[in-house]
């Protein structure tokens, strides 16, 4: 199992009242592409799954959820140097882990994630629906 997904054994719970906003263009740059094609369910290498919805207008990340139930905190989302890309934190472990969306290929995204413990990787999300 990768260092990373040592650490993403997850379940999150969005709080959208502790998280910055994270709208159709999350930043609010008006050159950032719409986040709608976020939307739906999207699992991991590891089993963790990913979930955006639309939610009064904009996209949010509301869950990742992983089989052992852990919650993690979610830091921020949004749209920077080019790519979406989200930061987590873990509390099992102390980790902050940032993931960053490179390309999109129909129902998949290729990512690559680092964590604050210097590891890093390639990444690829499927979408379950």
């Amino acid at each position: 199992m990768k260092p990373f997904f040592c650490t993403l054994l997850l379940v999150l719970t969005f709080v959208s009242a502790g998280c910055p906003s994270s709208g159709t263009k999350p930043d609010g740059d008006p050159n950032a592409p719409s986040a709608d094609f976020l939307i739906g369910r999207w699992q991991d290498n590891d089993s963790a799954v990913f979930t955006f919805e639309k939610v009064g207008g904009d996209v949010k990340l509301t869950q990742i959820v992983d089989d052992d139930g852990e919650v993690f905190e979610l830091r921020d989302f949004g749209y920077k140097a080019g790519h979406f890309s989200f930061t987590y934190f873990v509390p099992s472990t102390g980790y902050v882990v940032t993931i960053r969306i490179l390309t999109t290929e129909g129902d998949e995204l290729d990512a690559d994630w680092v964590n604050s413990a210097n590891d890093s990787g390639p990444e690829r999300l499927v979408r379950l629906d």
